[in-house]
């Protein structure tokens, strides 16, 4: 969970250092491994990062371009970006970094707004287009990653979340009373059926599945790049095994990273499927961390980070292999049970 805010002076005038600093401090709980910041006429960035991939300063962002005519603030990941990157290789693209933000910007930088599709990954992010004079923004197919924005009359603001454009001084409106009377009376959270409204007027939530770009002079295009309505229904000759592939491949691309994984067990199928799949995948020596106990590197790493954050872990000084294959869980139910069978075979 990373966090960014941006603003983007029109009509000619220039975005104002202080007021992005104002607004990224107030991130700085979404990252706290580094921050960085980006000024250059009309356009500031603000960062705050949670290192996930390329712990080095070579992830650093705003991340710029080697010519320095693209600039890019990314919140998320990039799933298939080992794919990607052997594929941009292969098209003359030379990379310094190891993580997935180097990835997203080449792909930009090769296919622009149809690099979109060829994602696999959950995202929201920004790229100043210096040699276009326009900002391109995106936000991933089902919007897991938060991306809201702002506009005056002389600068438009984005931002991570809502409190951030506020911290501005720019934001003048009030709470959006409907929005506000739909969740105190019928429950509903703000990204359900709201469309683009939030509980503050004039603050929209960027949809999901969409992307767009804003010129220096306010003019902007908008359009959805994505909807489940319009992908082709597939045919399947065998829908379990391939529901089983399917999910095996997403756990094990979601498991690639330069620090240590955990999984949230609810008890229920879904998580318990998840953790088995990953322990499957440890077996085979097919997962980023090889093994279940905790590297010096990755135990510094976990310390640091605490501190930072004044947070608490407990420590469980037991292999992968040991812990995710002798609970024995119930073979088709979530719950306890003596049934002997390892979790590697229990959805299968």
């Amino acid at each position: 969970m990373c966090g960014f805010a941006a603003m983007i002076a029109l009509g000619g005038g220039r975005a104002d250092p202080a007021t992005v600093e104002a607004m990224a401090a107030i991130l700085r709980h979404r990252g706290p491994d580094d921050e960085g910041s980006y000024v250059d006429g009309a356009v500031a960035f603000g960062f705050c990062r949670l290192a996930i991939l390329d712990l080095t300063p070579t992830g650093h962002q705003p991340m710029i371009s080697a010519d320095g005519q693209l600039v890019l603030v990314f919140n998320g990941e990039i799933y298939n970006n080992v794919e990607l990157r052997q594929e941009l290789v292969s098209l003359g693209h030379v990379f310094t970094s190891s993580g997935d933000t180097q990835v997203l910007l080449a792909a930009y930088r090769q296919w622009g707004r149809e690099c979109l599709p060829r994602l696999n990954g959950m995202w929201a992010f920004l790229i100043y287009d210096r040699r276009a004079g326009m900002l391109f923004g995106s936000r991933h197919r089902f919007g897991v990653k938060p991306l809201y924005r702002y506009r005056t009359a002389d600068a438009v603001f984005f931002a991570s979340e809502i409190k951030a454009i506020r911290a501005s001084g720019r934001y003048t409106g009030q709470p959006n009373w409907s929005r506000v009377a739909g969740f105190l009376l019928d429950t509903q959270l703000d990204m359900q059926d709201a469309g683009r409204d939030t509980f503050y007027v004039g603050i929209e939530e960027i949809p999901a599945g969409s992307a767009f770009e804003l010129g220096l002079d306010g003019g902007t295009t908008e359009w959805r790049y994505w909807s489940l309505p319009t992908q082709p229904r597939p045919s399947l000759a065998d829908p379990p095994n391939v529901l089983f592939d399917t999910l095996a491949d997403s756990v094990r691309l979601r498991t690639r990273c330069d620090v240590p994984v955990g999984v949230s067990l609810s008890g229920g199928l879904d998580s318990t499927a998840v953790i088995c799949l990953m322990a499957e995948l440890h077996e085979q020596g097919d997962a980023t961390s090889r093994d279940g106990e905790l590297s010096a590197s990755r135990t510094s790493h976990l310390t640091s980070t605490n501190q930072r954050t004044s947070s608490r872990r407990s420590s469980v000084p037991r292999r992968c292999s040991i812990v995710s294959t002798s609970i024995p869980f119930n073979c088709g139910t979530s719950s306890i049970a003596s049934c002997g069978t390892k979790t590697s075979q229990c959805i299968r």
